[in-house]
């Protein structure tokens, strides 16, 4: 039998929705406001009765995935039911972790996985509505670790999904490559299978400046090119490029280059003098004179004075 200190959970129609008596609550009849009658076992008791407008379940907010390490942010909004609930989290344990709106887990691990309940509870009664969630902790991709090897340096930082590796060989061509760790676990593309730098590589020898060229260059791998530029005579710029067989193509020579630059200045200064004596002209300048001979003969003479 009830006494005055129990409670019953009733909306506006006076319908019960929750007590501590659940058995004797089928002898209830008539509701007055504050008092009971039962006619089940014809007796009247006085119980406090405690209305309610609306008790809806709590709904849930927050990622329902999160990566092993990463924080877990749940949130149980009671707001949809007045009066507003009392809210306590239940881990998949069965365990109270918390007895507000809010779950926070700075650090997850894997054996937090499961169904995680909010539960609310009206004041001062025993009536309570639940909303459940389901999270999933996901393990995090790794690939494995590159370590560089006799014959190739690889420089890399870390192991997680979307990082990048760079990787060379330590002998022949100096050109750097790059590779990512891939949502398979897997490094793409992989070093090994890109890059042999066991075989025996066709480059060519660096160049150098020197007292007369100026060389600008970066890689030594077939198929690079160089540029080069004499530092003294012409100041155009010429290119070269690294063969198949190793060497450099053309080879930088500025002794051809100046050669070439300044022939045509020579050839012309022969050409006059020819012309002069051959017209047997009389011409002075400051490198020749030309004169006609006064003989007979119908030969001309040249002298020449520099």
């Amino acid at each position: 039998m009830p006494n005055a200190s129990d409670t019953l959970v009733v909306n506006d129609s006076g319908s019960v929705f929750s007590t501590f008596w659940d058995t004797n609550i089928q002898c209830c009849e008539v509701f007055t406001k504050g008092s009971w009658s039962c006619s089940g076992n014809c007796f009247m008791v006085k119980v406090g009765v405690l209305f309610f407008k609306v008790f809806n379940p709590p709904s849930i907010m927050g990622e329902t995935e999160v990566t092993e390490g990463s924080p877990l942010h749940l949130y149980c909004d009671g707001s949809n039911s007045d009066p507003q609930p009392t809210l306590q989290w239940i881990s998949p344990n069965g365990k109270t972790v918390n007895e507000s709106a809010e779950l926070d887990i700075v650090t997850t691990t894997r054996n937090m996985t499961g169904i995680y309940t909010c539960v609310a509870t009206l004041p001062r009664s025993t009536a309570t509505m639940i909303s459940t969630v389901d999270i999933k902790i996901i393990l995090p991709i790794d690939c494995p670790t590159l370590n560089s090897t006799d014959t190739m340096i690889v420089n890399m930082s870390s192991t997680e999904e979307g990082s990048t590796a760079t990787y060379q060989c330590r002998d022949g061509p100096t050109d750097v490559y790059t590779t990512q760790c891939t949502s398979t676990g897997v490094w793409h593309p992989h070093p090994l299978s890109t890059l042999d730098c066991s075989k025996e590589t066709v480059s060519c020898e660096r160049l150098n400046s020197t007292d007369t060229v100026i060389v600008v260059m970066g890689s030594t791998a077939v198929g690079s090119t160089a540029t080069y530029q004499c530092r003294d005579g012409p100041t155009d710029v010429y290119t070269t490029q690294c063969t198949s067989t190793g060497v450099w193509d053309p080879s930088p020579d500025c002794t051809s280059k100046e050669t070439g630059k300044w022939l045509p200045w020579g050839a012309g200064v022969v050409g006059l003098l020819l012309l002069c004596c051959v017209t047997n002209c009389a011409v002075i300048t400051a490198v020749c004179v030309c004169r006609r001979s006064r003989s007979k003969s119908p030969s001309n003479t040249c002298s020449v004075y520099v």
